[in-house]
């Protein structure tokens, strides 16, 4: 690597923006090589007076003031250089051919020695002792970050191998541990009530006798009544009703029914109604039979009272 492009390399390491593996191998050539470490504070010597006389434009003197004015050991360096270039600029009386010659000079080396040879005013011995003191301030600042670094390494790097030498010795039998499996029940929706269906028979009568009608206590939880007709005569092919309040127009109407033997080997005609056509009140079931399917013969009515609690 050539001069110039390690110099660029070093002030891009003072401005922080090297990568890690550019960092940690300055680093460690800093920690074995002294005179690349001197190398190093010179430059950063020369940076801080370089922009203490104000010769960065203005974007470098951004980059300066925002990568390496990021300490405040840092800027107290830059504030010291800043009293230092005041305080030569002040010295009227300087040599012009000396301050030619220590202003070209590249490295703080060269300009201190450069300094010293210029004779032993008493001026120059101030402003010698002062650069002195900036370069040993600067080196302990960079021995002192190195070596912090170097420590934190070192200790990641032990407190890895110990991590490791665990594992290590693990048993390499010992099977991991199944996840526990939450299993949660699915909440079963309740099922509906089953219909409550209430049975009335009925035998046929006058309507003039339904005060002795069969009576229906109709209670709420009642969906629908099975009403069993009886029969005295058969021979019908099919049969029609007629549910209407003794005093009102019809509630509900069915044809095309047939009669069936119950267990007592009687012959009715069974039909279902929903309850709530059904009122408090008397009720007669007209009971037709159907003879060529249209025309209807009256054979008899049925009377029946309902009673809701």
């Amino acid at each position: 690597m050539n001069n110039k492009k390690h110099q660029r390399l070093m002030v891009r390491y003072l401005m922080g923006e090297v990568s890690d593996r550019e960092r940690d191998e300055l680093e460690e050539e800093y920690i074995r090589n002294r005179e690349a470490l001197a190398e190093l504070v010179s430059l950063e010597n020369d940076l801080a007076d370089s922009y203490a006389r104000g010769e960065f434009d203005l974007a470098e003197t951004r980059r300066f003031q925002q990568r390496y004015l990021t300490t405040p050991a840092r800027r107290d360096k830059s504030a010291f250089a800043n009293v230092l270039m005041d305080y030569v600029s002040n010295e009227e009386d300087e040599d012009n051919d000396t301050r030619q010659r220590r202003h070209s000079c590249f490295s703080y080396w060269q300009s201190f020695h450069g300094f010293l040879a210029t004779g032993i005013s008493r001026p120059a011995i101030v402003i010698s002792s002062l650069l002195v003191l900036a370069v040993a301030v600067g080196s302990w600042l960079v021995i002192a970050d190195l070596r912090l670094r170097q420590t934190v390494y070192q200790g990641d790097l032990h407190d890895k191998q110990k991590l490791s030498a665990q594992q290590m010795s693990k048993p390499q039998t010992e099977a991991p541990r199944p996840t526990p499996v939450i299993v949660q029940k699915a909440e079963v929706a309740p099922a509906p009530p089953l219909p409550i269906v209430a049975s009335l028979e009925l035998s046929p009568h006058l309507i003039r006798g339904t005060s002795q009608a069969t009576v229906l206590n109709l209670f709420p939880a009642v969906s629908s009544v099975k009403i069993k007709l009886n029969l005295e005569n058969n021979g019908y092919p099919a049969y029609a009703v007629l549910v209407k309040p003794v005093e009102g127009l019809p509630v509900w109407k069915q044809r095309g029914l047939h009669s069936q033997l119950d267990r007592e080997n009687v012959e009715a005609v069974p039909f279902q109604v929903p309850s709530k056509i059904l009122q408090n009140g008397d009720y007669v079931v007209k009971l037709s039979g159907l003879a060529d399917g249209s025309h209807e013969d009256d054979l008899g009515a049925y009377a029946f009272r309902v009673k809701r609690p």
